[in-house]
């Protein structure tokens, strides 16, 4: 029996020593021991998504994203505003389109980081030019109906490498509340753009 015990004890020894090290190699190797982690660093899209963009108005949505029975396909949604509220960039970035386009009217375009872009149609005034650096917030325009508009709304959108995603999902989930641009801010916005860009 003692022979018995003197084979044994080594064996468990080298057990917990090779326990030990395995102990102290795992953290220097995470994937290894959680193959998720690398998985999910595959997917960069989708944590660069879920950036969080501001809502650009605060108001209801009126046309969601998708098919439309009548009038086909929609690549953003329709927020319902009253004409002459202040819309605001969603994200920062830089402006790279400001002016009229066919039925969206007046439009801001909007490029951020991680290939995403905004868009903001129908305004009846925009504040800003292709190349002004925006926050989150910044004043870019005003609500109206221009285009192809029934009523005072923004259309807006978000883009991936130019390809209309669900804007709804990547908004925060509650809106702020009314931000009305002050005189001022309204009236350094304005001195920044020609009267040609504001009035179209």
């Amino acid at each position: 029996m003692l022979g018995t015990k003197d084979v044994a004890s080594p064996t468990r020894l080298q057990c917990f020593r090779l326990l030990g090290l395995l102990g102290l190699l795992l953290p220097i190797h995470p994937h290894a021991a959680h193959p998720a982690a690398k998985s999910m660093e595959a997917r960069p899209d989708t944590d660069a998504d879920r950036a969080g963009f501001i809502w650009p108005v605060h108001g209801s949505v009126i046309s969601s994203f998708g098919s439309r029975r009548f009038s086909g396909w929609h690549s953003g949604v329709d927020i319902k505003a009253p004409a002459g509220t202040p819309i605001r960039a969603a994200a920062p970035g830089t402006v790279t389109f400001s002016g009229r386009q066919s039925s969206y009217g007046r439009t801001v375009k909007i490029a951020h980081a991680n290939g995403l872009s905004t868009v903001y149609a129908h305004n009846s005034a925009n504040f800003v030019k292709p190349g002004d650096p925006v926050k989150a917030g910044t004043l870019i325009g005003t609500v109206g109906r221009t285009g192809r508009a029934t009523t005072n709304h923004v259309h807006f959108e978000i883009r991936r490498k130019g390809v209309a995603k669900n804007p709804l999902p990547l908004l925060q989930r509650s809106q702020p509340g009314p931000m009305p641009a002050t005189r001022h801010e309204a009236r350094a916005a304005a001195r920044r753009q020609p009267t040609s860009e504001i009035k179209g």
